[in-house]
This record gives structure tokens, C-alpha cells and sequence, in this order.
């Protein structure tokens, strides 16, 4: 203690115990914090999700729109396409009307398969190895065949997973074979699949009634709710 003319001073090395805490401080206030961060980042993956769902869900159009003015465009054979040309509309059309008649591979059409039946999920070109690409480039061999790869979720069978096939030749496909990648496991499984828009539609209403009790706190946070 010290005492000058008119005043005095006490100091004490002790806290006093009705001091508060900066709220900021506090374990309550970084739960929160931690809450409100998990469910943005929650709403940001579904608005991901949906306008991904938006673009594979829409209808396909028989018509291909050509590109804006000024931009470069280099028309493609599709009665002798290249050899990494994408493959054409009535190519994919060949490739899912036949993997479709396959009764042993029991797919049904997309507008009618559910998330436990068997259906496609992709068709892509299947590039050409590297060496008969380069062989038929260099003129000393012939244009490999081309090939569709076809993914198939196979929701229906048991267990599910997700399997790949060759079809060929094109345009004109007659045979499918097992396609097995040497970098990963084959088939795929069921927990690795990419997630389309049947899942989706799946999911959506349960995040919405998950999130149902932090509506307003989302709205305040990212601009809008979790589901509308």
C-alpha cells in the first residue's frame, strides 16, 4: 500500500473474482462459433450439390448450340472422327441403347431407375492406347478402334458397387467387357461413387430437417437458409 497527501493506492497480485471474461474468452462462445462454421460449410457442399444436380438433371437437347461469334470452331467428322474426339450424340445414344438391352446387366433407363436399381451413370470415350495411337499416327499401323467406357451404378445388386465396361466397337456397338483400371480397386466400390442426381434428391430432405433449427442462423450468416 501507498499514501501520498490525499490519496491512497492498494494493489493486490490476486484477481478479483466477479471479473468477467472477454466474451470472446469464453468456451461457449468458440462452441458456437464452431457450429455455425460446420453448418456453412455444410451449405456451401449443397449449393454445390444442387447446381451440379440442376446441370445433370436437365433434359438433354437433341440439338447441339453452336458456340457464341468469334470463337474458334473446328467442325468433327462423325463418320471418321478422330482419335480423341468426343464421342458424338448418336454414338452415346448406340452405347446406352445397347448396354440397356443387356439382360444380364439388368439396367434399367435413367428416368426410370431408382438409387437400388442398376443404371448408367456415365459414357465418355475410352482414349486409345498409347502406343497403338502413335503406331497409326506415325503410319505404321492401324486407327485402333473406338470405344466407349460406361459406368454403371449398380445400385441393385448385393452388395452395390459400381462397375465399368468397354463397349465397341463404335458407332456400332456389339460387345461389352469388364473394364479394370491397374492404379485402383475393381469394381469400385460402392462408398467411392460419384454422387448424381438421384442421390441427391435423396438427401436433401434430410439435410433440410437437420438444419431446420439453425434456419435463421444460416440466413444471418451465409445470405439464405440451408433449404428453401
Amino acid at each position: 500500500m501507498e499514501t501520498s497527501d490525499a490519496k491512497t493506492y492498494t494493489y493486490s497480485a490476486v484477481p478479483e473474482k466477479n471479473a468477467e471474461k472477454p466474451a470472446w474468452k469464453t468456451v461457449k462462445f468458440w462452441q458456437a462459433v464452431s457450429v455455425v462454421l460446420f453448418f456453412a460449410c455444410i451449405a456451401l457442399a449443397v449449393a454445390l450439390g444442387a447446381f451440379v444436380a440442376s446441370v445433370n438433371g436437365g433434359e438433354r437437347s437433341q440439338h447441339v448450340t453452336p458456340c457464341p461469334a468469334g470463337l474458334p470452331v473446328e467442325p468433327v467428322n462423325e463418320d471418321d472422327p478422330g482419335l480423341y474426339d468426343d464421342l458424338s450424340l448418336a454414338e452415346h445414344n448406340a452405347v446406352r441403347v445397347y448396354m440397356e438391352s443387356q439382360e444380364t446387366l439388368a439396367i434399367k433407363p435413367w428416368n426410370e431407375a431408382g438409387f437400388s436399381d442398376n443404371f448408367i451413370n456415365a459414357i465418355e470415350l475410352l482414349v486409345p492406347e498409347k502406343s497403338k495411337a502413335l503406331l497409326f499416327l506415325d503410319g505404321r499401323g492401324d486407327k485402333p478402334e473406338r470405344q466407349a467406357l460406361v459406368t454403371v451404378h449398380a445400385g441393385g445388386k448385393t452388395p452395390p458397387v459400381v462397375e465399368e465396361y468397354v463397349v465397341g466397337p463404335l458407332p456400332n456397338p456389339a460387345r461389352h467387357v469388364p473394364y479394370s483400371n491397374p492404379a485402383r480397386r475393381s469394381p469400385i466400390p460402392w462408398t467411392s461413387r460419384a454422387i448424381d442426381a438421384k442421390e441427391y434428391a435423396l438427401i436433401f430432405p434430410i439435410i433440410k430437417n437437420a438444419t431446420a433449427a439453425v434456419h435463421d442462423i444460416l440466413k444471418v450468416c451465409i445470405g439464405f437458409p440451408m433449404m428453401v
